[in-house]
C-alpha cells in the first residue's frame, strides 16, 4: 500500500489518497506534479506509514476526483 500525497510547501498537514503501489500510481504522482509545478504544491508518493506521519495531520480522501479537486484547489487554479 501506498500513498499519493499533496500539501504546500509553507503549511503543516497534507491530503493524500491511499493506493497501490505501482506505475499507475507512479503516473498519478508525474500528472499532479506537472500541473501544480511553480504553485507551491509538492505531491509526493510514500510507502512507508511511518513516513506518512511526518505530513500530519493527514486528510484522507476515498474519492480519486475530490483528490484531484483538491489538490488543484491548493494550488488555486
Amino acid at each position: 500500500m501506498a500513498y499519493l500525497i499533496a500539501r504546500q510547501f509553507d503549511k503543516p498537514g497534507c491530503i493524500a489518497i491511499k493506493s497501490e503501489a505501482g506505475d499507475a500510481l507512479k503516473e498519478q504522482a508525474r500528472r499532479l506534479a506537472k500541473m501544480t509545478i511553480h504553485t507551491g504544491v509538492q505531491v509526493s508518493v510514500v510507502y512507508n506509514e511511518e513516513d506518512f506521519e511526518e505530513y500530519a495531520p493527514q486528510t484522507i480522501y476515498e474519492d480519486h476526483d475530490a483528490f484531484f479537486t483538491e489538490v488543484l484547489d491548493l494550488a488555486e487554479w
